[in-house]
């Protein structure tokens, strides 16, 4: 799926508590208030900011689900997931 079109259809929240992150101000950070925050989400509203080190260019990936390895961040959408489909979508 397109980023373009993953911004419509899941509509992701813009960070109240850090502000100026990532992803058009979209990425919650890892730690303290951020982090609490996003676990407080549905499952099916949580996606994960990577960095994928696959090939010889590193990839900037927003991946579904919560995600430690390479995370650089996390993303909390408005539109929950509604199928077993997974979805890495490139940015």
């Amino acid at each position: 799926m397109r980023y373009e079109t993953w911004v419509t259809k899941f509509k992701p929240l813009k960070n109240h508590l850090t502000g100026n992150t990532a992803i058009e101000g979209c990425v919650f950070l890892k730690y303290g208030p951020d982090l609490e925050f996003v676990r407080r989400q549905p499952e099916d509203n949580i996606w994960t900011f990577i960095v994928s080190d696959e090939g010889r260019r590193p990839a900037w990936l927003i991946s579904d689900g919560f995600h430690y390895a390479n995370a650089m961040g996390y993303l909390v959408t408005q539109a929950r997931r509604k199928d077993d489909r997974c979805y890495d979508i490139r940015y």
